[in-house]
């Protein structure tokens, strides 16, 4: 395991929790990992006040990633970081109304339309098929923007804006390497923030893209996984 650990990153939906609370043991250990002095950053496609507020509840006070990357917020300073253009999202909007069948922007209050453009699929179209067509809407037409996938939900964001550039900007915060980062994740769009980290962790549940890239892989899912994963680092 490594040694010189200065942080974590950890996702949230599918990682820390799902449909549920964290266990209370789960939050233990990040606020024991926190008191040790070992950064606990929130990364999420979650709207910035819904991370807030999660953080609040946890009693984190990292840096956190927010609209799959786009928002890097400093909980320190109060600062809000826009990683990308969002002029860029234009284009794409305007193309998939008329493109894509297979499903709609989404209207649930987690995203801001302004910041990022998701689409969720329609009932009994698979996520990936939904996935794949926007591609090759992308491909099409040269757009410069970045397109990943949750497990609820098809994300797009400007180009340059993902979880690991957010990632590299929030060690740029609090003056440390990306090497001194493990991350947690279970989900595509979490690829970028793993491989930028020193040490990517995936919890159990997690798909196989993420566990193939791994450098260690939980026995346990969700919550229990990532209790799992920071026993391992932290004992």
């Amino acid at each position: 395991m490594p040694k010189n650990l200065k942080a974590v990153a950890i996702d949230l939906d599918g990682t820390l929790f799902d449909d549920n609370s964290p266990p209370v043991s789960v939050i233990s250990k990040l606020r024991s990992v926190q008191a040790k002095g070992i950064v606990v950053m929130l990364c999420s496609g979650r709207a910035l006040p819904y991370l807030t507020g999660v953080a609040k509840i946890l009693g984190l006070n990292g840096p956190l990633v927010a609209e799959d990357g786009m928002i890097v917020f400093d909980q320190r300073t109060g600062k809000k970081h826009i990683m990308g253009d969002v002029k860029q999202l234009e284009a794409i909007r305007k193309l998939a109304a008329q493109y894509i069948t297979e499903g709609i922007e989404t209207k649930k209050p987690q995203h801001i339309k302004e910041l990022i453009f998701t689409l969720e699929p329609n009932p009994n179209v698979p996520l990936q098929l939904l996935y794949e067509k926007t591609l090759k809407i992308k491909k099409k037409y040269n757009l410069p923007i970045n397109i990943s996938r949750s497990n609820q939900m098809v994300n797009i964001l400007p180009d340059g804006a993902n979880k690991g550039t957010a990632l590299k900007k929030a060690a740029e915060i609090i003056a440390i390497s990306c090497s001194e980062i493990a991350a947690f994740g279970d989900s595509l769009n979490d690829l970028p923030m793993l491989k930028a980290s020193g040490f990517p962790i995936a919890v159990g549940n997690a798909e196989k893209e993420v566990k193939k890239i791994a450098k260690y892989v939980c026995k346990n899912s969700v919550g229990e996984g990532v209790s799992e994963g920071l026993n391992v680092l932290f004992p």
